[in-house]
């Protein structure tokens, strides 16, 4: 994929934002997250391409894509970070957590408080 298509969907990749090693540690920590916390929606429109990674992880095959939010929705379990105002950094695992301090901080990317 181009940078040019990549663009269109508002994707930006930064080369060498993060190491291989925090990139793997990152990846371990969603697949963990995943299954803890993750579900899928029941919005057919809301369906993406998914890494075949974590299919082991999905328990309904009907949607390929896992949400995993700290808002309490319907049945789902909620991660421990909670939303709002009552979201908690401190409880996002730590490279997510230490991935997201550098994005906020990076002069690169216009995000709003974590």
């Amino acid at each position: 994929m181009t940078a040019e298509m990549l663009d269109k969907f508002g994707i930006r990749v930064q080369d060498n934002f993060c190491s291989q090693h925090q990139s793997d540690m990152a990846v371990e920590e969603v697949e963990d997250l995943i299954s803890k916390y993750g579900y899928a929606p029941k919005l057919a429109h809301q369906r993406v391409r998914q890494s075949t990674k974590i299919d082991h992880l999905i328990t309904n095959k009907n949607h390929n894509q896992v949400r995993v939010t700290g808002r309490q929705e319907d049945d789902h379990p909620s991660a421990p970070w909670g939303f709002g105002q009552t979201f908690d950094i401190s409880k996002v695992p730590v490279t997510i957590r230490d991935l997201a301090e550098n994005i906020a901080d990076s002069p690169l990317y216009e995000v709003g408080k974590l």
